[in-house]
């Protein structure tokens, strides 16, 4: 259908790079999914568009990557997919992506990245005002964005795994064994201002086997289906609850997920390759700032460690801070807990500590947020360190238990509360932006909680 407009034509000055109109009249393309999230540019508005893109077969190959493969081998078979040419792309140029109502004016959202064979939605997206209050999208209506967020929830590590190489085979059908989606539903119940997801997004890596009821069906390998099975399906309701922060995970390194993350998560514009590590970037809100670090990955091909670019990133940031501020990365920079295999106590992560070392935390950070290990974790040091606090218990298998650490990279612990079963953390903040820490289980029921008051922890 032709579009019918009417009223004059301005241009909006906060954007202007997009055509305002004063009335519009259109067939809107089908949105299967939207969310909000910061950006290093700020807050932009995304949403997935179906597509039909013809006759062409899917590229197998990303499905075919074994275990066996070396890294050169598995950069060459995602490449490929990222760069895929232009004559496989859906060709649709006529109205390709929706508009949207930020505060009553309308907007037309742009294509982010194009659909391709294994990924048949096309991704569109629109900046929006730092301060907007009233977003809607079709039927689809966004929470109000606040700059001084009271209510921020942390989780991680929430897809369902299919490992073939370590032989886990988690029941994705099942709700109380891939809790997930519940998780998901119990977070958009409690109405956070701000969700800080810390990574790991996508674990279905192979076929589930024959015979097995538990994931029977089930989608695998980097594609479509794989994301709206591990992420967009079951996070549907909080995906449209809350402002989002995305960290990248180990499990979206350019081995792995990399070319789902870039497309839709991604805080910067889509890569001609996939890339290792990305940079730094920063969030300013009205009292608390967040320095976000791309730690998937922490060594490079020869195995050698990557603490000097951290380092360079850290400092990086560090001219930034100018209030209370966490500083966000999938991988902790001082966490315990026994690895995806074993049931050996390890401390985290060791190029990460060698960082601090080579470019020391700034005084304004008192909390570091991370996920990676498999359980719910607050650890308080004997020293001048920040509180770290890991959410990685979202839905993935759990990690075994081990004994407590007693330090971690030659500082004692203090105190600690680590919790060996799925859920979330809620911070909560007073009027004197102390922010009480808590605990929560499936149900969204507290379990432990602590308050961090500027540097200092008080646990219940």
């Amino acid at each position: 259908m032709q579009n019918m407009i009417t009223g004059k034509v301005c241009t909006l000055s906060i954007l202007p790079f997009l055509i305002l109109w004063q009335s519009i009249a259109v067939s809107e393309p089908i949105t299967t999914s939207a969310w909000l999230q910061y950006t290093a540019d700020g807050l932009e508005v995304r949403a997935l568009i179906p597509t039909q893109i013809g006759t062409l077969k899917p590229n197998n190959n990303i499905d075919k990557i074994d275990p066996t493969d070396t890294n050169e081998t598995v950069s060459s078979k995602l490449n490929a997919l990222l760069n895929t040419p232009n004559d496989v792309l859906d060709s649709q140029s006529q109205d390709p992506c929706p508009h949207i109502s930020i505060d009553g004016l309308t907007l037309s959202m742009q294509v982010r990245t194009k659909a391709t064979p294994n990924f048949p939605k096309r991704v569109c997206s629109v900046h929006i005002p730092p301060k907007a209050n009233i977003i809607t999208l079709n039927d689809i209506v966004f929470t109000t964005v606040k700059p001084k967020p009271k209510r921020i929830v942390l989780l991680g590590d929430t897809g369902c795994r299919l490992s073939g190489g370590q032989r886990h085979y988690q029941a994705c059908n099942n709700t109380s064994l891939w809790p997930f989606k519940h998780i998901a539903s119990r977070i958009a119940d409690y109405q956070p201002d701000l969700i800080i997801h810390t990574g790991d997004y996508i674990y279905r890596e192979v076929a589930c086997p024959k015979g097995n009821a538990g994931c029977a069906g089930s989608p695998f390998g980097h594609n479509q289906a794989t994301w709206d099975a591990d992420w967009f399906t079951p996070a549907s309701r909080m995906l449209q609850t809350a402002p989002f922060v995305f960290l990248r995970g180990n499990h979206e390194g350019c081995d792995k997920a990399g070319i789902g993350w870039f497309r839709f998560l991604s805080p910067r514009a889509t890569p001609d390759t996939c890339e290792p590590n990305t940079p730094p970037w920063f969030i300013t809100l009205d009292t608390l700032q967040l320095g976000i670090i791309d730690s998937a990955i922490v060594t490079n091909n020869q195995k050698k460690s990557l603490s000097t670019t951290f380092a360079q990133q850290l400092k990086t940031l560090t001219p930034q801070y100018n209030r209370p501020a966490w500083l966000l990365s999938h991988r902790p920079i001082w966490g315990f807990g026994a690895s995806d295999t074993g049931t050996t106590l390890t401390k985290q992560t060791q190029a990460l500590q060698a960082a601090v070392k080579k470019s020391p935390l700034p005084d304004f950070i008192n909390l570091i947020v991370s996920g990676h290990i498999h359980l719910a974790e607050i650890l308080d040091f004997d020293g001048k360190r920040p509180v770290q606090v890991l959410a990685g218990n979202g839905g993935n298998m759990l990690v075994s238990r081990t004994p407590p650490a007693t330090e971690i990279d030659a500082m004692a612990i203090k105190q600690s509360k680590v919790l060996y079963q799925y859920g979330f953390v809620v911070m909560e903040s007073d009027e004197k932006d102390n922010w009480r820490i808590s605990f929560r289980d499936v149900e969204g029921r507290e379990l432990e909680a602590c308050l961090l008051s500027e540097n200092q922890l008080f646990c219940e």
